[in-house]
C-alpha cells in the first residue's frame, strides 16, 4: 500500500491567534523558536527528517538511527514556542530514507515566494543599514539571538525590526539578490583531454571538493533573501548551528547536518579550518606567479594559468564573490594556496559556513551560496519552491596562451622563470612544481 501523506496548509497571518511552527524541535535545546503564520498537523516523523528539528544536545557522529517521536509546541506570547525535551537527538538515516524524503517532498504543495516590500504599520521608518558606518551596528545585533527576544517586526516573514530593515535596505536593493553562482561542468573539462585541466580536476578530487563544485541547484531569490535577513549563527548544546526563517516559519540546522546536506563525508568537520588562520599575506602568494609578475600578488593578473583557472572555478562555487573579479580577497587567498598540488587539506563546509556568516554581518556584501542554501532550505522545510534563477554551468576553455613554471625550484637567485607558451600543453612534471616555494 502506498504511503499516505498529510498536506501542508497555509492561512493568513494572525499575530493574536495561537500559532504553530513548521519545524518543532524535539530535544533539550535551550534555544527558543518563534511564532509562525503556517500550521502543520502533527504527524509521526521519520529518522530521515534530520534538518531543522533536532534537539539542542550534543550528538555522536555514529548515531544514525533514532526512534521517532511526535512534536509538541507550547506557545508563548511574542516569542518562540518552547519545545518538549527529548533524551535523544535525531541523525540522518541512510539508504532508502533519502528516496522516501524526496517522494514526500513531491507530495507537498509548491510554493513561489516573491520579492516584495515589507509590511509596515504606523509611523516607524526603515533603518538604512547600507549607510556609511552601519557595519558595526549590524555585527552588534547579529551576535544577539533574535529568537529569544520579543517579536518586533510588522511583517510575518521576520522576527525583529532589524531583520526587516536589513531585508529592505540591504538585500533587495540589488535586484540580483545573490551573486551569479555557477557549477563546474567537469565532463566538459574531461573531454578537453588537457593536462592542465586534468591537474586541476585531480587536485579538486584530492581535496574532496570536486563533487560539491559540480553540484547544480536552481534557486528562488526571495527564499535566499529571507534566509540572509533572518539567519543567526549560534549553538545547539556544544555544536554550532544556524537558525533562520522561511515564509514566516522557523528552522535550524546543526553544523554536522550541513555537512550531510552538501554530500560530504563526516570527516570533513575534522579537517583544518581555514578561517582559524590569519588572511594570507600577498607576499606568501608569490609562488603562484612568474618572477616578473610577483608584484601582482593578490590579483588575478599575471598568475600561472593553473591558479588563474582554479581561482575562477572557486569564485563561482565554494568561494563565491560579488566584488572586483580582478582581486583575490581575504581567506580566498588561503583557499587558493591550499589548492596547490600537494597542499594541506581543509574543511570545506567550515569555509562556506564562515563565509555565509561574514556576508550576513557585512551590509556591503551581496548574498552568496544560493545553490547550497537552497538545498538546505528545501530539505528543512520539505517544500518544493518554484525557482526564478537558473544555476548555469561554467565550462572553461582550453587556454591557447598559458603561463607555466620552470621545472626548477623557485628561489631568489633564479632568473626569469615565467614565460608565455602559445598553444602548448604543460607536462605533469611541470604542473606538480606549481606548489613549490
Amino acid at each position: 500500500m502506498p504511503k499516505q501523506y498529510e498536506r501542508r496548509t497555509k492561512r493568513r497571518y494572525d499575530s493574536t491567534s495561537d500559532v504553530h511552527m513548521a519545524d518543532a524541535d524535539e530535544g533539550g535545546s535551550s534555544h527558543p523558536n518563534v511564532t509562525s503564520g503556517r500550521t502543520l498537523r502533527p504527524r509521526q516523523r521519520r529518522a530521515a527528517d534530520n534538518i531543522a528539528r533536532d534537539s539542542g544536545g550534543t550528538t555522536s557522529s555514529d548515531e544514525d538511527d533514532v526512534e521517532d517521536s511526535p512534536y509538541r509546541i507550547e506557545p508563548r506570547h511574542g516569542k518562540a514556542p518552547v519545545q518538549e525535551n527529548s533524551s535523544e537527538d535525531e541523525e540522518a538515516a541512510g539508504g532508502d530514507d533519502e528516496e522516501d524524503e524526496e517522494n514526500e517532498m513531491h507530495q507537498e504543495e509548491l510554493s513561489f515566494p516573491t520579492i516584495r516590500e515589507p509590511i509596515r504599520f504606523g509611523p516607524g521608518r526603515c533603518v538604512d543599514y547600507s549607510a556609511s558606518g552601519m557595519t558595526r551596528e549590524v555585527k552588534r545585533w547579529r551576535k544577539i539571538d533574535p529568537y529569544s527576544l520579543e517579536k518586533t517586526s510588522t511583517d510575518p516573514r521576520f522576527h525583529t525590526k532589524e531583520q526587516q530593515d536589513f531585508y529592505e535596505s540591504v538585500i533587495i536593493r540589488d535586484r540580483k539578490i545573490a551573486v551569479d553562482a555557477q557549477w563546474v561542468d567537469w565532463n566538459s573539462m574531461e573531454r578537453a583531454n588537457d593536462p592542465l585541466f586534468q591537474e586541476i580536476m585531480s587536485e579538486c578530487e584530492n581535496k574532496n571538493i570536486k563533487a560539491l563544485m559540480g553540484f547544480q541547484k536552481d534557486w528562488n531569490k526571495e527564499v535566499i533573501a529571507e534566509f540572509y535577513a533572518t539567519v543567526h549563527f549560534g549553538y545547539l548544546g556544544d555544536e554550532r548551528a544556524i537558525f533562520w526563517m522561511t515564509e514566516g516559519s522557523y528552522y535550524k540546522a546543526k553544523f554536522t547536518q550541513f555537512i550531510r546536506v552538501l554530500g560530504l563525508d563526516r570527516n570533513d568537520g575534522n579537517r583544518p579550518k581555514i578561517h582559524l588562520q590569519p588572511v594570507l599575506p600577498n607576499e606568501e602568494m608569490r609562488f603562484m606567479y612568474p618572477r616578473n609578475e610577483v608584484g601582482n600578488a593578490g590579483k588575478v593578473t599575471g598568475m600561472y594559468t593553473y591558479y588563474s583557472i582554479m581561482n575562477r572555478l572557486l569564485r563561482k562555487t565554494i568561494s563565491q564573490r560579488g566584488g572586483n573579479p580582478s582581486d583575490i580577497s581575504l581567506h580566498a587567498k588561503n583557499l587558493l594556496a591550499r589548492l596547490r598540488p600537494g597542499g594541506e587539506d581543509f574543511c570545506v563546509v567550515d569555509y562556506i559556513w564562515e563565509e555565509i556568516k561574514y556576508i550576513s554581518e557585512n551590509p556591503q556584501k551581496i548574498c552568496a551560496y544560493a545553490p547550497y542554501l537552497m538545498e538546505l532550505i528545501e530539505k528543512a522545510t520539505k517544500t518544493k519552491f518554484q525557482i526564478d534563477v537558473k544555476h548555469e554551468p561554467i565550462r572553461p576553455k582550453v587556454p591557447k596562451h598559458r603561463r607555466e613554471p620552470s621545472p626548477h625550484r623557485y628561489s631568489d637567485n633564479e632568473g626569469e622563470i615565467g614565460e608565455e607558451r602559445k598553444g602548448s600543453h604543460s607536462s605533469s612534471h611541470q604542473l606538480h612544481r606549481l606548489g613549490l616555494v
